[in-house]
């Protein structure tokens, strides 16, 4: 049976979105946006959720998607857009999902090119437009003619490419009904998806990658974060065990498959790495690698060096021996190899009961908190399934060194690095899936940057658990450069105060360390607080894990040169 239906635009657009998997739009209002809001609320299953600014609001929408797969951004033009673009060109280079939706002026505007607000006033309309070229794959503005084409092409870029996408929706259009095609009663309720692969080329790579498994007698995978990003997870770990293959992820992959598997190796980093996985990966004879991107903090200055022969899987294509095999999607390519094994699926193996600190309990005194203790003892407070989210910089490099339990998911920024990201991605993260534990370490310079958002934390009645890491500065450009200079400090607030500020009806349990046995009393607390707890941990200004001086100094170097300030 066919059948013809009409909607309105903007009720399309979501419609559309809620079929992907988007259950909140994140952003906020503005006179060109406001009729956008209000269809959302008449959508099913669907709802805004206002932030405090668009870059947190860009922010959230990240740390959404990386939970829910997918995510949707709201702002209005001009003003919302720009302030937003930074969070979506950190989404851009880490392979996040998000569509961004912008209300922009009415369309006779842009037809007789108006000077009008939340603009340049020179009747220029492509500037904005051009901006965000630059950080989506796919980009469009509405008309009545080419919307339900236009909206089903970007959404399906979104999905394909897993990074931003870029409508604009002029504000005279979205109520305006459209009649959909003629379509059987299924098709038109088909979610967007991307195309499969093609089936001749699977299958010859597929056998060229078996024979090669075959034969080898150190076959390895190496991963990065494309294999969370595209859900492969579960898929890498089976065949590990199967195949008794070693996995080895790069350190901007951190938990993209389970650091406790009996088939986890380690972290790969170039020169740096540990002597036993860099010969792993350098001397493999069958090296299977996952879309790896080598920047400059994750193999120690480009000094990795993979075998000629490397297999690279990459979300669309292979690459081998400097063939190209284009048209193959890694989830395809892994299930059919699964299914050329003959050998039966099981999702993941066996989870472990959870970790206990009684070992650590017996040592704790009243010395004054340093980081060597806190995040050795931090290592037993994690869980199986927690959330830990960490801002980049101390908490980052210090929770790479920790060894996590079974699925957890690590949420951080390596690759931009925009300092303040966490707390706002953590909303998002939360939005997404509230079930899990969630704990955040910022510091204290990140935490001034995006702190508004801690008081939308509290309208929701979220209850993550955060650990506020004060050394009273920029701890990580000290090491770096300026280790006593002004230009590294920042006003040290009264951050436990800051919870009954934003919201007076919410009890939040808050804190201050400053010794082992303050913190111990600390994580019994929160562990049993049913609300947001904030715990501010004092640390002498130049404290820091030993890795992250290492790292000062050789981004120093790598920075200024042999005649630098350092």
């Amino acid at each position: 049976m066919s059948i013809n239906k009409t909607i309105t635009i903007g009720c399309y657009l979501f419609c559309q979105l809620r079929k992907i998997g988007v259950r909140h739009v994140i952003g906020l209002p503005g006179d060109y946006n406001l009729q956008l809001i209000e269809q959302i609320n008449q959508t099913r299953e669907l709802s805004f959720v206002g932030a405090c600014n668009e870059l947190n609001a860009a922010y959230a929408a990240d740390g959404y998607a990386r939970l829910n797969g997918i995510s949707s951004l709201l702002t209005t033009y001009g003003v919302g857009d720009l302030s937003a673009i930074n969070g979506v060109a950190g989404a851009y280079a880490e392979h996040v999902s998000m569509v961004c939706i912008t209300g922009s002026p009415p369309s006779h505007v842009y037809a007789n090119h108006l000077p009008t607000h939340h603009s340049t006033a020179d009747g220029n309309f492509s500037n904005v437009m051009n901006c965000f070229k630059e950080f989506t794959v796919a980009q469009t503005c509405l008309t009545y003619m080419n919307a339900v084409e236009e909206i089903d092409r970007v959404l399906r870029a979104c999905i394909r490419e897993r990074r931003p996408v870029y409508i604009q929706v002029p504000s005279d259009i979205a109520y305006l009904q459209v009649t959909l095609p003629h379509l059987p009663q299924a098709a038109a309720t088909t979610p967007i998806r991307p195309d499969s692969s093609d089936p001749r080329m699977l299958k010859d790579v597929v056998e060229r990658l078996l024979q090669r498994l075959r034969a080898a007698i150190r076959p390895t995978f190496l991963l990065d974060i494309d294999v969370e990003r595209n859900r492969l997870k579960a898929d890498i770990q089976y065949l590990a065990e199967v195949l008794n293959i070693p996995m080895v992820t790069l350190s901007t992959a951190k938990c993209v498959v389970d650091e406790s598997h009996p088939h986890f190796y380690g972290t790969y980093s170039g020169a740096a790495s540990d002597q036993g996985v860099r010969a792993r990966v350098e001397g493999s004879d069958c090296l299977i690698a996952f879309s790896p991107r080598f920047i400059d903090i994750n193999s120690a200055l480009y000094s990795c060096k993979l075998p000629e022969d490397t297999f690279y899987i990459n979300p669309q294509d292979v690459l081998w021996q400097g063939q190209a095999f284009p048209g193959l999607r890694s989830c395809d390519l892994l299930r059919c190899l699964i299914e050329k094994l003959g050998i039966q699926y099981v999702p993941q193996f066996p989870q472990k009961s959870k970790r206990n600190s009684s070992e650590l309990l017996m040592t704790v005194t009243e010395k004054k908190i340093t980081h060597d203790y806190f995040w050795q003892r931090i290592g037993y407070f994690f869980q199986q399934d927690d959330v830990v989210i960490a801002e980049c910089g101390t908490s980052q490099i210090a929770l790479s060194a920790i060894t996590m339990p079974e699925n957890v998911y690590f949420l951080c920024q390596p690759v931009w690095g925009s300092i303040g990201y966490t707390l706002p991605a953590m909303l998002g993260s939360l939005l997404s899936n509230a079930s899990r534990r969630h704990i955040l370490f910022i510091g204290d310079g990140a935490f001034q940057l995006t702190v508004q958002e801690l008081s939308t934390l509290l309208l929701y009645e979220f209850a993550p658990i955060i650990f506020l890491i004060n050394n009273k500065g920029y701890t990580i450009e000290r090491h770096i450069l300026g280790a006593d200079a002004e230009y590294n400090e920042i006003a040290d607030w009264s951050y436990t105060e800051l919870a009954g500020c934003f919201n007076r009806k919410y009890v939040a349990f808050t804190t201050i360390v400053n010794n082992e046995v303050e913190l111990e009393k600390a994580l019994r607390t929160c562990e049993k607080h049913r609300g947001l707890s904030f715990m501010q941990i004092n640390f002498d200004p130049l404290d820091c894990p030993q890795s992250l001086k290492s790292f000062g100094k050789m981004i120093a170097n790598f920075d200024y040169g042999p005649y630098g300030p350092q």
